[in-house]
């Protein structure tokens, strides 16, 4: 690996040669923390004005995938109407990093996954301790097509994935509820 792909210091399909200014977007796609091999993700968010009459975007600097509307108004209404939120944004890291820990542990256990699919539903609520809010729970579910696991060996594989998925991990304050099956 070289430089400019351990450190992103490349424009997005540039082969060789070229180095980028620090300051370009190119060098915010992907962080490395010193002496680690893993690198860190980054995300950004602009808001203007108040919490109620304010709003933002999120934008996804690592991947460059897109950039997400985002208000409080909208995160605390029933019809996010194509704004989303910080419990969508875990939710989806959740679901994301679940299926990757809980589809290498089904293949440790001996299984063959065909697929997997997987939801987070993640929940804000008043937070009665400290005051404001705060995550009150998160239901995992997941339904599986894996051959050569019983239902038995996919639950505990599924389990295991729960309390070992590094997003379970930085959420190991909030209660988090597994609904695991095969199916098929």
């Amino acid at each position: 690996m070289d430089r400019g792909q351990l450190y992103g210091e490349r424009w997005p399909g540039q082969k060789s040669g070229g180095w980028v200014a620090p300051d370009t977007f190119a060098t915010s796609r992907i962080h490395h923390i010193p002496g680690d091999k893993t690198p860190t993700r980054t995300a950004r968010t602009a808001w203007n004005g108040g919490l109620q009459d304010g709003s933002g975007q999120v934008e996804l600097t690592s991947s460059g995938v897109g950039t997400f509307d985002v208000s409080f108004p909208k995160r605390a209404a029933d019809d996010a109407d194509g704004t989303t939120s910080p419990e969508e944004l875990v939710a989806a890291a959740h679901s994301a990093c679940y299926a990757m820990s809980l589809s290498n542990l089904a293949v440790e256990a001996g299984g063959t996954v065909h697929s997997l699919d997987v939801s987070a539903a993640v929940t804000l609520g008043p937070d009665e301790d400290a005051g404001g809010f705060k995550l009150t729970g998160i239901v995992l579910t997941v339904r599986g097509e894996v051959e050569g696991l019983d239902d038995a060996a996919f639950k505990e594989a599924a389990d295991k994935a729960k309390a070992g998925c590094p997003i379970s991990k930085a959420l190991a304050g909030v209660d988090i509820t597994l609904d695991a099956a095969l199916e098929g």
